[in-house]
């Protein structure tokens, strides 16, 4: 439509496709443990070229033939949507497969649902205000852990770890998990580093762990992130589509630690109006002093 803006979505990219702005995806990938960790390292390895929007297609392109009923694809299929959150563009494609997720059973359908499809919706404000960033700083949303932690050598040649934002640390699960609870897989552990400077925060439990090694435990039903001490998440209600009315009420989460500062931006979601001043921006702050947080519209 006229003065919509423009997606397009390309497999491949050369040295100046960063002026573009059109989204990649990495082609027709297989499905094992061993393709999915190549794909968190090669997204990382994009977001550092200076490519933001980059994309993968969820539970492999060429899928076992048995991919509704084997449980061991079933909890690949789980990581990876768990790992597909946190990329830039979210989507899932495979060759002559029925990817609705009722295919893969009940269990399948509401863990991804739980944790990946229902997380990403409520993070919207989050992603949206990151990529306001993308597009007015350069920013990119998805960043290799050297990109803000630069002076920390420990992070240098960690590949299957990055920053999603300013605030949270995602460590994807790239193993099946040792034992099995019943039908579903039990909860896996996995071993991270945490950039110094700061703590760091399980998302999911409120557990607070200092910088250095670490080996957090994520439920089957858990995105396995982390928040860093001294941030704020933006998070609004579950969705079932982003054309639904009503991105209200906002849950604000203060992780506490040091001072911090957040910028919701909101416009139309769709034309180009904001490129003339048609978009609200909301400034949050956190007083670690204080205790307070103080919202400016």
């Amino acid at each position: 439509a006229q003065g919509a803006r423009v997606f397009s979505l390309t497999r491949s990219a050369f040295a100046g496709q960063q002026r573009t702005g059109a989204a990649l995806w990495s082609g027709d990938t297989g499905s094992t443990w061993d393709v999915m960790r190549h794909q968190v390292a090669a997204s990382i390895n994009y977001q550092m070229s200076g490519m933001p929007y980059w994309s993968e297609d969820i539970g492999g392109f060429f899928r076992p033939k048995d991919q509704y009923t084997s449980t061991a694809y079933h909890e690949l299929l789980v990581r990876w949507f768990q790992f597909g959150v946190f990329t830039p563009i979210f989507r899932v494609h495979g060759a002559a497969s029925a990817t609705e997720l009722w295919n893969y059973g009940e269990e399948t359908m509401r863990t991804i649902n739980a944790s990946a499809l229902t997380l990403r919706y409520r993070l919207l404000p989050y992603i949206y205000a990151g990529f306001a960033r993308v597009e007015l700083d350069g920013y990119t949303m998805q960043r290799g852990l050297a990109m803000d932690f630069s002076a920390d050598e420990g992070v240098r040649s960690i590949a299957d770890q990055f920053m999603f934002g300013d605030a949270l640390l995602v460590a994807p699960i790239l193993e099946p998990a040792a034992d099995r609870c019943g039908a579903a897989p039990c909860a896996a552990q996995r071993d991270v580093y945490l950039p110094e400077g700061t703590a760091w925060l399980h998302f999911h439990t409120g557990e607070c762990l200092p910088a250095g090694a670490a080996r957090p435990t994520f439920g089957a039903a858990e995105a396995p992130i982390l928040a860093r001490a001294g941030s704020l998440v933006v998070l609004g209600p579950a969705l079932q589509s982003t054309g639904e009315q009503g991105a209200d009420p906002l849950e604000v989460r203060v992780y506490r630690g040091a001072d911090a500062t957040f910028t919701l931006w909101e416009d139309d979601g769709g034309s180009r109006a904001y490129q003339v001043g048609r978009a609200a921006k909301v400034r949050f702050e956190w007083s670690e002093s204080r205790q307070e947080l103080v919202v400016d519209a």
